[in-house]
């Protein structure tokens, strides 16, 4: 029996690799199966995935393919984005 990158990303993902859960659920959302793609999200975010916290906490705030929340998101409020540099003082 031969088994596809896809079953074996999945297996990964239900036993409980985060990043394998962070991987599907992109997989998932580029083919259309966003509500699918948010319950792996969730699961890869509350295994202390940074990745998956950051982009569902994005989700819930605007409610993109999950339901707006902003009491679910990091501290009810818009992730900062991470700057390379610090902003010059004047």
């Amino acid at each position: 029996m031969v088994v596809s990158e896809a079953e074996l990303l999945q297996q990964r993902a239900e036993s409980g690799d985060s990043a394998a859960q962070m991987t599907l659920a992109i997989l998932l959302d580029n083919r259309g199966m966003h509500e699918h793609a948010v319950n792996w999200l969730r699961a890869a975010a509350e295994s202390q995935h940074v990745e998956a916290q950051f982009v569902l906490g994005a989700r819930l705030l605007v409610g993109r393919a999950a339901p707006f929340n902003p009491k679910r998101a990091p501290n009810g409020r818009a992730p900062r984005p991470i700057r390379a540099f610090p902003r010059r003082r004047s």
